[in-house]
């Protein structure tokens, strides 16, 4: 199962003009250098591009979210796209374009959520947690631009996937499924959990103050 690249949101036609700039000879690419990416999408996101900023947790976030590689460190057209349809839409400005990449950051620090895994991935993690109960976890639609919740019930595991509309921004996501979580007693699956290494190198720190999106959540 894959997302269909073209399953963009119309109001990030403009985020997707920033990757086709990045082709040479009018031809759009479908593989960008990590380090031109970056510079291009801070400067479109109005944000500070300076070399020690790419190295800051928001970023490094966003490069896992694109599962840019450290063999080839390329973001490629598909995972870029991919990237649109479940973030978007971009926002843009001083303030707007860091609390983006936060959004991002806060989403990749909730303990129940795994990211870019398939179904399979997600039922195998929520039979690992050996403790009673009802777990559960988020993760990426494997074949929707959206989000899908896994709940490791006593006899099953069901999936949920959620309508993208309902969730303007990531925020508004987080606080739904942590009312969820209250609601159904569901404990977080943290078994392999996504991310966790790139969340706490100790030598990795954030770029805007958490506080920025706080108000939000």
């Amino acid at each position: 199962d894959s997302i269909v690249n073209d399953v963009i949101a119309p109001h990030d036609k403009a985020a997707k003009a920033v990757w086709a700039k990045l082709g040479k000879k009018n031809e759009i690419p479908q593989q960008v250098e990590w380090i031109d990416f970056f510079c291009a999408f801070a400067t479109f996101l109005e944000v500070p591009n300076t070399s020690n900023l790419e190295s800051s947790l928001d970023w490094k976030c966003l490069k896992a979210i694109l599962d840019v590689k450290k063999s080839d460190r390329y973001v490629t057209r598909d995972n870029f796209e991919r990237f649109l349809s479940w973030f978007g839409p971009v926002r843009t400005g001083a303030k707007e374009g860091a609390d983006f990449l936060k959004q991002i950051t806060n989403l990749l620090r909730q303990e129940w959520f795994h990211g870019n895994i398939t179904k399979e991935d997600a039922e195998s993690r929520l039979n690992a947690e050996k403790k009673k109960g009802e777990f559960f976890l988020l993760r990426f639609s494997g074949t929707h631009p959206t989000y899908t919740i896994s709940i490791r019930k006593k006899t099953e595991t069901q999936h949920k996937r959620l309508n993208k509309d309902d969730y303007p921004n990531i925020a508004s996501l987080i606080k739904y499924i942590t009312k969820e979580k209250k609601k159904n007693s569901w404990q977080p699956c943290t078994y392999g959990r996504s991310y966790y290494e790139i969340l706490f190198q100790p030598d990795v720190v954030s770029m805007y103050n958490v506080d920025s999106i706080t108000s939000h959540i």
